[in-house]
């Protein structure tokens, strides 16, 4: 397995930080947001089961990032949660 050059990692937050305040300042499109994480929400509720989970993986937080996204529902209805 290759080796991972990490000394650049702490840049990468900021990078990242940057990218999202830069696209909420250029697209503030709050209304479709809220929609369209509304939307997402009850489709989320719907598909997890009913039952709580012991762990639920979200690997995409462009979402939560920009918007409240469906965060909110996960964490709130379920049990452990990790973001990559």
């Amino acid at each position: 397995m290759p080796e991972v050059d990490t000394s650049s990692a702490p840049d990468s937050g900021r990078y990242w930080n940057e990218i999202g305040e830069t696209w909420t300042e250029q697209h503030p499109d709050t209304l479709w947001r809220a929609r369209r994480d509304a939307v997402y929400a009850a489709l989320v509720t719907c598909w997890l089961p009913a039952a709580r989970l012991r762990r639920v993986l979200k690997t995409d937080l462009f979402d939560e990032a920009v918007a409240e996204g469906i965060y909110p529902v996960v964490h709130g209805t379920r049990g452990q949660h990790r973001r990559l």
